[in-house]
């Protein structure tokens, strides 16, 4: 998915930029003029310092990127794939899948494998959920991942909804591969703190708990947002993966931690599906640790 030419030539007009003055002492106009035709690659140096040129963020540009390369939105994305998985809603999830197939067979390059992953991640969940019996390889949604060096909105959703499947090894790599990259955008930001929110439950699903803690570390060092009002519910949950590893550690007020932040959930907070869905991750993990 590295088809940026086009987008960055949208931009560079927008704000207004020569092609020889974006192009100067960076590329050559000749190759410039192709990349913006999708006729060349880029390496990712020289596309930021275009960007740099053109005064475009990396988390704009990615923004906008992927506004247009999958089928719905990333938000409506997510919206999406939780009231599936929340309501288990399998005629939406028919609807949805059937969609996203259909756009991978027809749309460009881009758009197609944009639109392959999201079906793959929909056939996963109808098998979780409906009982289908899709065969399929999630190797190429993962390799993708681990190709991308700046992870926007849509890696980062591809990430959480395909983590319950991840082997501990790649749990591991593109966590390493997300995590250490301060990132500006608070859309971007909050994607990517739930990715750390699943990957942490799953690694803790897994009985990984040294994974989990060091998860949890590189997090807390790089990513945790600031204590303020917006982020209440991602610090909520920080304290249930928390306490979940006391637990794990035979440590009794681990439980009682993820119990007291449940019910904030459920009276304080209003989140009663929210609530709910805790608290089955709570008692599958700690019920797998008492086998």
């Amino acid at each position: 998915m590295n088809q940026f030419g086009a987008l960055f030539r949208k931009f560079r007009l927008q704000k207004g930029y020569p092609l020889n003055q974006t192009a100067a002492e960076i590329v050559s106009p000749q190759f410039l003029r192709r990349f913006e035709k999708d006729q060349n690659d880029i390496t990712i140096t020289k596309l930021f310092a275009l960007l740099q040129r053109i005064n475009v963020s990396v988390e704009e540009f990615m923004f906008e990127y992927n506004e247009t390369t999958q089928l719905v939105s990333v938000r409506r994305l997510e919206e999406i794939i939780d009231e599936i998985i929340i309501k288990k809603d399998e005629e939406s999830w028919r609807k949805w899948l059937a969609q996203t197939q259909s756009a991978a067979g027809i749309l460009g390059d881009a758009r197609k494998e944009a639109n392959h992953f999201i079906a793959l991640i929909l056939m996963d969940y109808g098998n979780r959920l409906f009982h289908k019996h899709f065969d399929f390889d999630m190797t190429p949604l993962w390799q993708y991942l681990e190709s991308v060096e700046t992870w926007g909105e849509f890696e980062f959703l591809l990430a959480t909804y395909s983590c319950h499947s991840m082997s501990k090894e790649v749990r591991s790599f593109l966590w390493q591969q997300s995590a250490k990259k301060k990132i500006k955008a608070l859309t971007t930001r909050r994607y990517s703190q739930d990715f750390y929110l699943h990957i942490c439950l799953h690694a803790l699903l897994d009985q990984e708990i040294e994974q989990a803690k060091d998860i949890i570390a590189t997090y807390e060092r790089y990513q945790q947002p600031e204590k303020i009002m917006q982020n209440l519910s991602h610090s909520t949950m920080n304290r249930i993966i928390n306490g979940l590893v006391l637990a794990l550690e035979n440590n009794s007020e681990g439980e009682k931690i993820c119990r007291e932040m449940v019910h904030f959930f459920r009276h304080h907070m209003g989140y009663e599906q929210y609530a709910q869905g805790t608290e089955r991750y709570i008692d599958l993990i700690l019920n797998n640790n008492r086998q």
